[in-house]
């Protein structure tokens, strides 16, 4: 992760951090991991059956997050296409979650919440409209 640094374009709030304070990273630095430096750290890590059901999740988030314009007929087309590939891809996320770590864990890290994630997209449009990311930098000033 520290080698990915360098490659960090400015428009990212943070820099990447070690994997291994993963555990400390703001959301926004997950989110940041999730859909682009994961892909790239995880290719020569992780067996093809756990990338591939990375890729699940990475891909159905990047559908999630692409705005478009509602006011248009070829814009409500690509919402409900871009819908219906994620649902597909979210679903299929779940399944092989409980596939590849046991049935146990769907009720400790609750999975089937990202299934929701179309709803909202439904009804409240692209995921980055409605995150809390912008005002996460805030926090520590907040609570002061």
């Amino acid at each position: 992760m520290a080698c990915l640094c360098a490659y960090c374009p400015s428009e990212f709030q943070q820099r990447p951090d070690p994997f291994s304070k993963s555990g400390t990273w703001k959301a926004t630095q997950n989110r940041q991991f999730l859909c682009y430096n994961g892909v790239v750290v995880f290719d020569d890590i992780l067996d093809e059956a756990l990338l591939d059901h990375f890729y699940l999740l990475v891909v159905a988030i990047r559908l999630l997050a692409r705005k478009t314009d509602k006011t248009t007929d070829l814009g409500r087309q690509q919402i409900a296409s871009r819908a219906d590939k994620a649902e597909i891809l979210l679903n299929e996320f779940c399944l092989k979650t409980q596939q590849l770590y046991g049935p146990h864990i769907a009720g400790i890290f609750n999975f089937h919440s990202v299934n929701h994630l179309v709803n909202d997209y439904h009804n409240l449009g692209c995921i980055e409209d409605y995150s809390a990311f912008q005002y996460e930098s805030f926090l520590g000033t907040s609570v002061k």
